[in-house]
């Protein structure tokens, strides 16, 4: 028996044990064993991959393919539902985690606000409160905390 590293390029064999037509083919494949199961099946309409996880009945699970994902929503907007994505693309590109309601921020008893400014100091927040700040010198955004009169802040994104 010889190694994949002992064959010569392009004498490596596919990595399917079956090929049907389409998904009637495969899900009603007969002569299906137990030994079968975990082996990969290529289906031919879609240029799809799967893999046998029972025989009986004949189950077959598909295998990570799609496109890479070219869009995300933006979870900076608020109010935003969860979701846990239908798409193939790699990344499921229509997920979303979900944001706080603007009402849970303004209800915040330590929240300061949204500043668009080129600097910040300790008088622009609240001792102990904390907000937005968007450096429109460096167009930086953070989320910043006046704590005991110190002035604390977590750079969030690169816009």
């Amino acid at each position: 028996m010889s190694f994949h590293d002992e064959v010569a390029v392009g004498d490596i064999h596919i990595i399917h044990q079956f090929e049907f037509a389409d998904e009637a083919a495969r899900t009603g494949a007969s002569g299906l064993i137990p030994s079968d199961i975990g082996k990969v099946a290529r289906q031919l309409d879609n240029d799809s991959f799967f893999i046998l996880t029972d025989d009986s009945p004949v189950t077959w699970l598909p295998m990570a393919q799609g496109t890479p994902a070219t869009t995300v929503t933006d979870e900076t907007l608020l109010n935003q539902a969860t979701a846990v994505g239908t798409s193939v693309n790699f990344a499921r590109e229509d997920h979303t985690h979900g944001s706080p309601t603007s009402a849970t921020i303004a209800a915040a008893a330590d929240y300061a606000g949204r500043f668009e400014l080129a600097s910040i100091g300790t008088g622009d927040i609240t001792l102990n409160m904390w907000g937005w700040w968007f450096d429109t010198g460096t167009a930086q955004l953070y989320i910043v905390r006046n704590r005991a009169g110190v002035l604390y802040a977590v750079e969030v994104t690169t816009l």
